[in-house]
């Protein structure tokens, strides 16, 4: 059966589709089958970072009865994207009941190994039931108070619906690894001060222009830097989820 994997954030701007992207990619090259469902339904972008012009999206498989292998789209490396839309209220406010029917849907309709969750920014209601529904949740997070700070917010949120022992924290843009564990451990003493509860590490991933370049360059990071050393840090991180599965 799939397994979900749930990116979030609590502040935007802070690499997680990137993050989210680059993962599905790394786990797909490593032989898995995957797909990447952009899950911020209301405002979706992942198709511009993986060079996809989406003809079908999430609304033609909830709403006009599209089966979800007509809706996903192949991507480099072989892995598949399920397209949200953007700008449509419909998909952007779904109620609990839509939300849990469409988690049931992909689970049984889907023949991957592993499904990504791009989840949209913040807490709301929408974040919260998707995030809660996954195996494994990634919360990246970046080294400025607001983001440690909202961060620590969906963390908490998290920890109300279930035990946090698959929740891992993955800070971002850090300048070399012992920054990323520091950042990991001022947000773990957080947890354990607060909630009562670590939060595992999955691994930190580092500054690198040649993410910014392949965004710009509307190109996967394996095939515009196949060789740049964030797309080795994601298959290394790539390989400590599937790990932690």
């Amino acid at each position: 059966m799939v397994q979900f994997i749930g990116v979030a954030s609590g502040k935007g701007g802070v690499g997680k589709t990137t993050t989210a992207v680059n993962i599905g990619l790394a786990l797909q090259s490593l032989g898995r089958k995957v797909s990447l469902l952009d899950a911020d339904m209301g405002l979706a972008n992942a198709q511009l970072f993986l060079g996809v012009t989406p003809k079908l999206s999430l609304a033609d498989f909830l709403f006009h009865d599209a089966k979800l292998e007509d809706v996903q789209i192949p991507c480099f490396g072989g892995m598949t994207l399920i397209p949200g839309a953007s700008g449509d209220s419909s998909l952007a406010n779904l109620p609990t009941p839509s939300i849990a029917n469409l988690i049931e849907n992909l689970r049984n309709q889907s023949s991957d190994d592993y499904m990504i969750f791009d989840i949209a920014a913040g807490i709301s209601h929408q974040n919260t039931e998707m995030l809660a529904a996954c195996d494994l949740c990634l919360i990246v997070m970046v080294d400025e108070p607001s983001s440690i700070a909202d961060a620590y917010g969906v963390i908490k949120l998290q920890k109300e619906r279930k035990s946090n022992a698959s929740t891992f924290l993955l800070p971002n843009r850090s300048r070399d690894s012992e920054s990323g564990r520091k950042l990991y451990e001022q947000m773990n003493g957080l947890c354990m001060s607060f909630l009562g509860e670590p939060i595992g590490f999955m691994g930190t991933l580092l500054e690198d222009p040649d993410i910014r370049m392949s965004i710009i360059k509307r190109e996967p990071l394996p095939k515009a830097f196949p060789g740049s050393r964030s797309w080795k840090n994601f298959v290394e991180i790539s390989m400590a989820v599937e790990k932690n599965l």
